[in-house]
């Protein structure tokens, strides 16, 4: 591994547009101001330095730091993640300019960081004096600080001099960002928790110095000893649990992790940062999956944002690598790991003060005020509640702004940084309070730190109530005409202590001829002590002839001597009785259905009405009698109203009714909770009277209450998997039980299903929209339910669902609770992952030994999601040493093949296509005839439901063909003499399993001839050679003439030899040179000059001919059939599994592609035979032997005598 890492700047250059250092920005105040001062001095910060105080803290973090980089690293300079590190003290360099052209002299700078998350929230601030700087010169200021909250924020440099010309320059900003975690694989660090293929590297890592002074590790992903993974691997590095609770909540930016990343690693392999954000459950903030530097030469930056919402204080962060079946790399390195985050500021940031708190008094049941000042001591805006701690029970408490509005206590109000507040408090004692001091604790607190508050006693004084209290009873206010009364009010001290009361009285109304005050003998002061009563006495007279409900009033009143602003007054009635015209019953038409028809368990109230006929108001006496339905409870608000068989009206309810008007007297039932539907009532019988007038009023018994049907319908139990299929019908299981007071029909819907998808309930396999059940005692009262959702095939995957299963009575209105009546779903649609034949295999071909065969089918994933395990293999099958090769390749992904058993993984997104080959290499040795079964598998992913699809597909080939067949021409290039004819054959011999129909072609000049034997007479040069017989070589020969044209020079000829398909197997290309007349002239005037020669040369050559070609043909005769006859022999012996290639002369290879019926299927030729077929003569009159000729053999040359 090089010593000297090369960072990929152009990766690095993309990524670090999401980086930190891109928020510099000045902030000046007033962009147009101009001093008018002359002094020559211009004082200006113009930048900003930083370093690590430590060299081991810039050993650590420097690499990713916006300092100086590096001695073994080209990192751009513009390419860093932070300024310095969480409670890592570093050096902060401020150049300062003097634009001017006279030196300053000493002056200040002013230098203060502010956290970005709050308004005015100053972390440092520190001012330097600064010696003088000349003019035209610059000098760089240091100073040392240890930062003390991570995050985003912004660094100012202000200089601070009385003579500067121009002000508006004397300020710089810039973005300051001090990173929180950082890792460099030094060490495990905060990742303690490692799986089987994590581990430290300490030699692949990136430094920013000398590998002589530093460690150079990372933290490396595979299998140390290949460097590389593995397939199938899931392997995690976890960090310890980290407090992330200190984050602010609502950042104004994204949090961030970053780190350099080495390695490779193929498709469907994938490094993810995760963080858990509860216990158990892992977010994903990335991931990766990229080919960077197999060598960990060349190295990328990453970064990834986090959200605060998954950060608190047991949260973890891990790397988690996984692979795939397929394919592998080199792994992955990581180093300089670093995260930014804003911390949030500290309790002690806060500080509210309570200033002063004022002491008050008030009476039971009245206000106190007391006045607060408070103040934030804290370093930023904060906002303050208020609450008073000790408050006793019954009090109450307020707060608001001082001559301003209300105040929410636990709102509270802001309070800027160093600023006071006035408020004001107000507490109301309880009636029942104790007199004298209370001490109260109010207590002031920060909201945004629960645990910054301050408090302070403050006493209130509680003192005594002074409160007379009269009352009457209109009852007793009733005086019979032409009788004298006395009536009665009450008087109470309500108050806490003894008090004095002076009674008066004031008439309101007095009729002619009445009298009505105070009873002559009627004290009008009256002391009592706290809590003690006494009646108040007045006298009426009535005249006789007074009309029954005239009254006459007067105001009776009593004041407190101790508080002559508390004074009691109440009204009081003298009324004159009457004659009562009333009756009292149950006015069936004004009653609700829920009275006449109450539900089981319930409770009614049943309204007598009594109508007072008479002109005037009446008083009267009632008692109900009950009979019959002991089950059921009938009582009253008014005690002694109800009496049952053998009880007495000893305590009846009284009441009052105006004249002419009427009034409810209500009886409560209780319908008992096991009532059926229908089940009568108790009969009720009043029992009343007038106390006015002492009449019996007329009344009606009551029986006419009928317990309705209830419908008490409960579902629960709903089984259902969290995913719905796509495609599918998905089942959900559910219980609906009847618990109402009589059998239901119950109706099934769904609420909220916006999807327009089919479903229907399904009750024993019957689709259903009512069940009927039967009541609880009859135990028929339960039924279970089937839910079938049709999801549409193409429903994209993760689509959230949201429904409700509701039921309800078909039968009636009343349902006891309808909280049980539905039963919520949530889930999700699944992924769903069907590969399906677009081109499906072949199920059968024909074939022939020493071929290749192209078998291909297009796959593709209708599903609604990605499918990364979707795989491919074949099986095969075949005789025992049949010596066939098959092989497997998916042209989509690659080159890579395939062989028998072996998976191909083929990953295919939504509607995505795939070509899948499996070429198969037929030997020539194969057996004939052989069959050959190829066994396609489509593995599909298995989704959330554990749904996965397989695909088998069978391929037979059935080899029962062998072509053998090779071609010898007899005719050489040559010199040939005009007009002459050559004479020459066509040897063909013949080992096919089929019948062979060959047809002769040619190519010659223009006035050429060529002639062949035409047996069948169609005009075709054509052998037609019979199928061989185990193995045994069948021979044939075309004899043909050339005639020469007329023309002397060289001239070339093409003979071709096709099969019935038109494949042309064999070709020749023959020169001849035809002589001219003049040569030949030549030739025979030296014979004619020299007629001695020529009659000896003629006839030496006649003797030597003669003698060549007896002796030729006798060896002819001789020897040809032995010779052919052990030659079959040979073949049959040696058949089994063997190609015997003949010589051939001026063969011609070549390659032919055979198009069946099925477009998937490829043959490709790869020997040198041809594939005619044969045809029968088409002249009827000619036999076999005709036909074939010589080819015809005998027994003894097929070999099977």
């Amino acid at each position: 591994m090089s010593s000297r890492v090369i960072l990929a700047v152009l990766s690095l250059a993309a990524l670090i547009s999401v980086g930190f250092s891109d928020y510099v920005y000045l902030l000046n105040t007033d962009d147009n101001y101009s001093s008018s001062k002359s002094s020559g001095i211009n004082l200006s910060p113009s930048g900003f330095e930083f370093q690590y105080s430590n060299n081991g803290d810039f050993e650590n973090y420097g690499l990713l730091s916006s300092y100086t980089c590096c001695d073994t690293v080209n990192r751009p300079s513009t390419l860093w993640i932070v300024d310095g590190m969480l409670n890592k003290e570093q050096q902060i360099g401020i150049t300062i300019q003097n634009i001017g052209s006279t030196s300053s002299g000493q002056f200040d700078l002013q230098v203060s960081i502010e956290h970005n998350e709050y308004e005015e929230f100053i972390i440092l601030d520190q001012t330097i004096q600064v010696s003088s700087i000349s003019g035209s010169s610059s000098k760089i200021v240091y100073l040392n600080w240890i930062p003390d909250y991570s995050g985003n924020h912004t660094i100012n440099a202000i200089t601070q001099h009385p003579q500067d010309d121009d002000t508006s320059n004397d300020k710089k900003s810039r973005h300051y960002t001090i990173g929180n975690l950082y890792e460099n694989a030094n060490s495990a660090g905060i990742w303690t928790t490692m799986s089987t293929y994590w581990s430290i590297d300490t030699d692949t890592g990136i430094t920013p110095h000398d590998a002589s002074t530093f460690y150079r590790n990372s933290f490396y992903v595979g299998d140390t000893s290949t460097t590389t993974y593995g397939n199938n691997w899931n392997e995690n590095m976890d960090t310890s649990v980290i407090n992330f609770g200190d984050r602010v909540s609502n950042p104004s930016r994204s949090f961030q992790i970053s780190f350099l990343v080495s390695g490779a690693s193929k498709v469907g392999d994938n490094l993810n940062l995760q963080i858990q954000n509860s216990p158990g459950n892992w977010k994903t903030l990335g991931s990766l999956n990229a080919i960077i530097d197999s060598s960990a030469a060349n190295w990328n930056l990453f970064n990834y944002n986090v959200n605060p919402l998954d950060m608190n204080s047991n949260s973890k962060l891990r790397f988690n690598f996984v692979s795939n079946a397929v394919n592998t790399d080199s792994g992955y390195w990581i180093d300089d790991f670093v995260m930014v985050y804003d911390q949030s500021a500290r309790d002690e940031e806060y500080n509210p003060k309570i200033l002063t708190v004022s002491a008050g008094e008030t009476s039971a049941e009245e206000w106190s005020q007391h006045e607060i000042k408070i103040r934030n001591d804290g370093n930023l805006e904060d906002k303050f509640s208020m609450d008073i701690t000790n408050l006793p029970t019954g009090w109450d408490w307020s707060v608001s702004y001082k001559n301003g509005g209300p105040i929410d206590p636990q709102n509270g109000i802001e309070v800027g940084k160093g600023e006071d507040r006035e408020i004001i408090i107000g507490v109301k004692p309880s009636a029942n309070s104790t007199l004298g001091i209370e001490n109260l604790n109010f207590k002031l607190s920060s909201i945004n730190s629960a645990n910054s508050y301050d408090s302070k006693e403050f006493q209130l004084n509680v003192l005594p109530t002074y409160l007379p209290m009269l009352e009457f009873n209109e009852e007793n206010g009733f005086c019979r005409p032409g009788d004298s009364c006395e009536i009665f009010a009450i008087l109470t001290n309500s108050g806490d202590v003894y008090d004095s009361f002076e009674i008066s009285s004031d008439l309101l109304i007095l009729r002619n001829g009445w009298s009505f005050d105070l009873s002559w003998d009627q004290p009008v002061e009256i002391n009592l002590e706290s809590g003690e009563s006494v009646p108040i006495r007045m006298t009426v007279d009535i005249p006789e002839d007074t009309m029954p409900g005239q009254y006459s009033s007067l105001v009776l009143t009593a004041t407190s001597e101790a508080r002559d602003d508390i004074s009691s007054a109440i009204r009081i009635n003298a009324t004159a009785s009457m004659i009562s015209n009333a009756i009292f019953f149950v006015d069936l038409y004004e009653l609700e259905d829920d009275i006449l028809n109450p539900i089981p368990g319930s409770e009614i109230e049943l309204p007598f009405t009594l109508w007072n006929n008479a002109s005037t108001f009446d008083i009267f006496e009632v008692c109900i009698f009950r009979s019959g339905s002991r089950s059921w409870s009938v009582t009253s608000l008014h005690e002694g109203m109800i009496i049952e068989e053998g009880e007495e009206c000893i305590s009846p309810y009284v009441f009052e009714v105006p004249g002419l008007t009427s009034l409810d007297v209500n009886v409560i039932i209780s319908i008992p909770e096991n009532a059926q539907n229908g089940d009568s009532g108790p009969l009720l019988s009043p029992i009343i009277n007038s106390a006015r007038s002492g009449d019996l009023v007329q009344s009606l018994p009551f029986n006419g209450i009928s317990v309705r049907m209830m419908s008490d319908l409960i579902i629960s139990d709903l089984q259902s998997n969290d995913y719905f299929s796509p495609g599918s019908e998905n089942i959900l299981t559910f219980n609906i039980t009847n618990f109402g007071n009589g059998a239901d029909v119950v109706f099934m819907e769904l609420e909220n299903f916006a999807y327009g998808w089919d479903y229907w309930f399904v009750d024993d396999g019957e689709v259903v929209e009512f069940v009927e059940l039967s009541p609880e005692y009859e135990g028929l009262n339960l039924i279970t339910i089937k839910l079938h959702i049709l999801v549409p095939k193409d429903i994209s995957s993760d689509l959230s669902i949201n429904f409700r299963i509701y039921i309800s009575s078909n039968i009636t209105d009343s349902e006891i609770d309808l909280t049980d009546n539905y039963l919520t779903y949530t889930g999700l649609t699944a992924m769903v992952f069907t590969p399906e034949w677009v081109f499906s295999p072949v199920d059968f071909i024909s074939s022939e030994a020493d071929e290749n065969i192209l078998l291909n089918a297009t796959i593709i994933n209708s599903g609604n999601s990605m499918d990364n395990q979707l795989k491919v293999k074949f099986l095969l099958e075949e005789p025992v040493n049949s010596g066939v090769s098959v092989v497997l390749s998916v042209p989509t992904f690659g080159e890579e093949y395939f062989s028998s058993g072996q998976w191909a993984s083929i990953p295919l997104d939504t509607n995505q296509l795939a070509l899948i080959e499996i070429l198969i290499m037929v030997p020539p040795e194969i057996s004939i005839p052989s069959e050959i079964k190829i066994i396609w598998f489509i593995q599909g992913g298995s989704n959330q439901l554990g749904e996965s699809l397989t695909l088998t597909n069978t391929t037979i080939i059935d080899v029962s063909i062998y072509r053998d067949v090779n071609v010898e021409l007899g005719l050489l290039s040559g010199i040939v003499s005009p007009s002459s004819f050559e004479y020459f054959s066509f040897n063909f011999s013949s080992k096919s399993s089929i019948i062979e129909d060959l047809k002769i072609e040619s190519n010659i000049p223009s006035s050429w001839y060529l002639s062949c034997e035409d047996p069948s007479n169609d005009g075709e040069f054509r052998v037609v050679i019979p199928a061989s017989i185990s193995g045994i070589s069948r021979k044939s020969r075309l004899d043909c003439s050339l005639q020469i044209g007329a023309d002397s020079g060289l001239n070339e000829i093409e003979l071709r030899v096709l099969d019935m398909d038109g494949n042309e197997i064999y070709s020749w290309k023959i020169e001849l040179a035809v002589n001219s007349e003049d040569e030949e002239s030549k030739m025979t005037t030296f014979f004619s000059e020299n007629g001695i020669l020529k009659g000896l040369m003629l006839t030496f050559g006649g003797i030597i001919l003669t003698l060549v070609g007896i002796i030729v043909l006798q060896k002819r005769s001789e020897n040809y059939e032995e010779i052919e006859e052990e030659q079959n022999y040979q073949n049959v012996l040696s058949h089994t599994n063997q190609n015997y290639l003949q010589p051939v002369e001026n063969q011609v290879q070549y390659q032919q592609t055979i198009i069946p019926q099925n477009p998937n299927v490829q043959h490709t030729q790869v020997t040198q035979f041809s594939q005619p077929s044969s045809r029968p003569p088409e002249n009827e009159g000619i036999n076999l032997q005709d036909a074939f000729g010589s080819l015809m053999p005998s027994n003894e040359d097929d070999g099977l005598n």
